[in-house]
């Protein structure tokens, strides 16, 4: 249980915060403001506390997002990878 805890701390070191909610892209394109998103999610994949089929969860609560908002922001993070 000890490595889970300091990967979840490692994971949460970076403070993250969501002044100006940039889920809104119409397009199904990631913009620029989706980037403090995306840069959580790749500390969170560095630090191996989860999958990151089941990172919405952490997207919740870092950033206060409702489940849909999250998926969609992990959805577009995983998407990026294609490009």
């Amino acid at each position: 249980m000890t490595g889970f805890n300091s990967k979840r701390a490692m994971a949460n070191s970076r403070h993250y915060s969501n002044t100006d909610n940039p889920i809104d892209f119409p397009s199904g394109t990631p913009t620029d403001s989706n980037d403090e998103y995306f840069a959580y999610l790749d500390d969170l994949r560095e630090s191996g506390v989860t999958n990151m089929f089941g990172a919405s969860p952490y997207l919740q609560e870092e950033f206060g997002l409702d489940r849909y908002e999250a998926r969609d922001i992990l959805l577009q993070w995983m998407q990026s990878f294609n490009k």
